[in-house]
């Protein structure tokens, strides 16, 4: 059956009991939404981008692989809303740097998990009617006002954009040197692996 959420996007749905040889057995509905707009912010940057990739040898399988038009490039996006340890993330990141592959974990959870400082990573949040969904921790910039790096909320198709051209990268902040601000915390926390770096915002900034 079609049903509509509340912010206005049209889905299909089961009626009642889902068929035992349903691709989405074990996959709640948040987990597939967040992939499907994966999925369309990656085509609207140019790129190709394929649901549930898997390597041959089954080492990786990537929620959605975006692939540049000429095939040169690949960047695997995870949507990741159940638990994991920050080792287990840890460990299939690598996977995908062994394969030459890029990669950017996304949690649309309220609360920014713990491995966001320990692997190229984002938060988002979906817009409370229409509109397209905002990357809100994750993406930050040298403010020369406050003389201070401070997260960035950012429209979530462009910062997919952004990170499938090379327009922004994962960078390490030191804990010695950098302090970044984050929305919703209280004074400023420090990061390690999870800023996306947007350049400066101020008198150097073009």
């Amino acid at each position: 059956m079609s049903a509509v959420l509340r912010g206005g996007t049209r889905f299909f749905a089961h009626h009642g009991k889902r068929p035992e040889d349903c691709p989405l057995e074990n996959e709640s509905f948040e987990h597939h939404m967040t992939k499907l707009v994966l999925l369309g912010a990656i085509r609207d940057a140019g790129w190709h981008a394929e649901l549930e990739v898997s390597a041959p040898d089954k080492s990786w399988r990537a929620d959605v692989m975006a692939t540049s038009t000429d095939g040169s490039r690949r960047m695997a996006w995870e949507a990741q809303l159940s638990p994991i340890t920050i080792d287990h993330i840890k460990e299939r990141t690598d996977r995908y740097t062994e394969a030459g592959i890029r990669v950017c974990w996304v949690s649309p959870h309220a609360q920014a998990p713990k491995w966001i400082d320990e692997v190229p990573a984002v938060k988002a949040i979906a817009p409370e009617a229409g509109g397209d969904w905002s990357v809100d921790d994750g993406v930050a910039a040298f403010d020369w006002s406050f003389g201070a790096w401070g997260v960035r909320v950012t429209p979530l198709p462009a910062f997919v954009r952004w990170a499938l051209d090379g327009q922004v990268k994962p960078v390490v902040s030191l804990r010695r040197y950098h302090r970044v601000k984050r929305r919703g915390r209280a004074g400023a926390g420090t990061a390690t692996r999870d800023v996306v770096d947007i350049g400066e915002v101020g008198p150097s900034a073009g």
